[in-house]
């Protein structure tokens, strides 16, 4: 968890991100992501997980205020389809997509 957490904010501070959603399609947040998102605010990057974008307006919001994602996405759980949509809103609202996290 640490490990990805300093991976994603190296990447960060390299494109002066100060503020990062991590959104995912996932119905049950894991304690996981928790996890990461609390290291990750634990340098200096301000970082809030939101959930879905697809199906929660608010949400949304504060992605565009962010302009910067990270997605969590688990492999057998998330369908093509959703992470599509995903990618499209932030193509919509240039949004800089700095990874992805995929779980087991």
């Amino acid at each position: 968890k640490k490990y990805i957490a300093e991976m994603v904010s190296r990447k960060c501070k390299q494109n002066n991100a100060h503020k990062i959603t991590m959104c995912s399609t996932l119905e049950f947040v894991e304690e996981s992501i928790l996890d990461i998102a609390s290291f990750i605010g634990k340098s200096d990057i301000e970082c809030v997980f939101v959930g879905n974008i697809n199906e929660d307006v608010e949400a949304l919001n504060v992605l565009i205020e962010s302009k910067n994602v990270v997605f969590v996405e688990k492999i057998g759980s998330t369908n093509k389809n959703s992470l599509v949509r995903e990618i499209e809103l932030c193509d919509k609202f240039s949004i800089t997509i700095h990874g992805v996290i995929v779980l087991n």
